[in-house]
């Protein structure tokens, strides 16, 4: 895709499985990824460094509770794409995730639309 190294990724997947294929994958693609499995692990990273995309997973962030953590996330991270997997979406997710600008994709799904959301969610980003 031609992307280039500055478009950092964060991956929060608590199946240790996704986790590394997210990360080969988006790797693979160039781009600069960092992976945790827990919300602890994403907070301490999410204070050092600056991401363009959060890919993670609904169920670590809580579920149907997701945007009590997500929306001081996105106050603080304004230019930080989020975008939410699950293999299972709550009902009020759709509505919340519209207002708040955060993409979701349920799995299972390909890689490639894995790749494909993170471009659109960058390309949004620089708009």
């Amino acid at each position: 895709m031609g992307l280039k190294v500055q478009n950092r990724i964060l991956i929060l997947e608590d199946d240790l499985a996704l986790l590394t294929l997210f990360n080969k994958v988006l790797t693979k693609e160039g781009f600069e990824v960092d992976s945790v499995e827990t919300l602890v692990a994403a907070n301490d990273l999410l204070k050092k460094k600056l991401f363009d995309v959060l890919v993670c997973d609904l169920s670590v962030i809580g579920g149907a509770n997701a945007f009590v953590y997500l929306i001081p996330l996105l106050a603080m991270k304004p230019k930080m794409r989020v975008l939410l997997i699950s293999g299972y979406i709550p009902d009020n997710i759709p509505a919340e995730a519209a207002r708040n600008g955060v993409e979701l994709i349920e799995k299972p799904f390909a890689p490639a639309e894995l790749v494909n959301r993170v471009v659109v969610l960058l390309e949004s980003r620089a708009a």
